[in-house]
């Protein structure tokens, strides 16, 4: 039996952890599974001879089946452990229409992306929920946009403008800024929904109605509980204008400094050109009267 627990914690370590559909599967049931193999290997010692263990195997996997699906084949496991038969390349991916061979060095372990994400998230403020964590890292195995994502969120940065120097600041800007978010495994698809919300919250805010891109942005803040600054505004800014959607900013105005001795003098003539307009127009006017006064006659 004891054979079992090692092929078991041998398998969890090398295969178990790094799938993220048998992770999911097993998670908080290791301690439980490890318990009732440890049980059945000293609980048939109470039976004796053959009986024992007979009935100790049996039990061991009727557990296994239980746990594991049936496909389960340690021939199968064990040659992947072992990485037999498999050519370990990088990637060949399409990120940005450039395709490349590519591999990123993270960790195959589910735990450990997890880990990556939430410190992440914690340290910067993203507001991920645990869900939004989970589609994250089980999206990163199949996409290597999100396998890229996790891995930077591995590095170490002085501020999180640092992070943003990236092609997709548009993403990151969205993480940070924005309270709630929307996550999709499908990349393409996330830039998508990026592009529709900050879309819809311009129409609804209109900039161009601001006298300053702060003021707008003051004012974004307040009404859906952003924090949003320059700079992550202007990414997903850049972001709308490369799908085709374009909003008008703010416009600065020039502000004209003036003294006191130039609004006297503004003062002094337009009070000058009223006389002269008011003289000019009562001339007229005795001109017109006089010429109807001759026709009467």
């Amino acid at each position: 039996m004891m054979p079992i627990l090692v092929f078991f914690l041998l398998w969890y370590a090398f295969i178990g952890r790094n799938n993220p559909r048998i992770y999911n599967k097993l998670d908080g049931k290791i301690g439980t599974i490890v318990f009732w193999l440890i049980a059945l290997t000293v609980f048939p010692a109470f039976i004796p001879g053959v009986l024992g263990t007979m009935f100790g195997l049996t039990i061991a996997a009727i557990v296994l089946l239980a746990v594991f699906s049936p496909v389960i084949v340690p021939a199968i496991f064990i040659g992947r452990a072992l990485g037999l038969g498999k050519n370990k390349k990088g990637k060949t991916v399409k990120y940005n229409s450039e395709e490349r061979n590519i591999s990123t060095g993270l960790t195959k372990s589910v735990p450990k992306r997890r880990k990556i994400v939430k410190r992440f998230n914690k340290i910067y403020g993203l507001n991920l929920t645990d869900d939004e964590i989970n589609k994250i890292v089980d999206a990163s195995y199949m996409s290597f946009a999100w396998e890229k994502e996790i891995k930077d969120m591995d590095g170490d940065y002085d501020n999180v403008y640092e992070w943003y120097n990236s092609m997709t600041n548009w993403l990151r800007a969205y993480l940070k800024a924005f309270p709630v978010h929307t996550v999709s495994s499908d990349f393409s698809r996330q830039k998508e929904i990026i592009v529709e919300t900050f879309d819809q919250l311009l129409k609804e805010v209109d900039p161009s109605s601001y006298t300053s891109l702060e003021e707008c942005i003051y004012d974004i803040n307040n009404k859906y509980f952003c924090v949003l600054d320059e700079t992550t505004f202007m990414m997903m800014y850049r972001l709308l204008q490369a799908s085709g959607r374009y909003h008008k900013l703010p416009t600065s105005n020039l502000i004209r400094h003036e003294s006191d001795i130039d609004r006297l003098k503004k003062k002094y003539d337009s009070t000058a050109d009223a006389d002269v307009y008011s003289k000019v127009t009562a001339s007229e006017n005795a001109s017109n009267d006089l010429i109807r006064m001759r026709r009467m006659q």
